[in-house]
C-alpha cells in the first residue's frame, strides 16, 4: 500500500465495535462513512477521538 495505509479501532461505550483500514490521506466524513459500512451507526451519530486509550 506504499505505507499510506492506517488501521482505526472503533470503539463504543461498550467496547469494540470494528476495525477499519483506511488510507492516510482521507478526510473526516471518509473515515466517518467507512464507519457507518460496518457498524451501522450514522456519520451524523459518531463522535472521533484520536489518541484516547480507555
Amino acid at each position: 500500500d506504499g505505507g499510506d495505509g492506517l488501521l482505526l479501532h472503533i470503539s463504543g461505550i461498550g467496547g469494540t465495535l470494528c476495525t477499519v483500514s483506511a488510507r492516510r490521506t482521507w478526510v473526516v466524513s471518509e473515515v466517518k462513512s467507512a464507519t457507518e459500512r460496518h457498524t451501522g451507526i450514522p456519520g451524523s451519530s459518531q463522535r472521533l477521538l484520536s489518541g484516547i486509550s480507555v
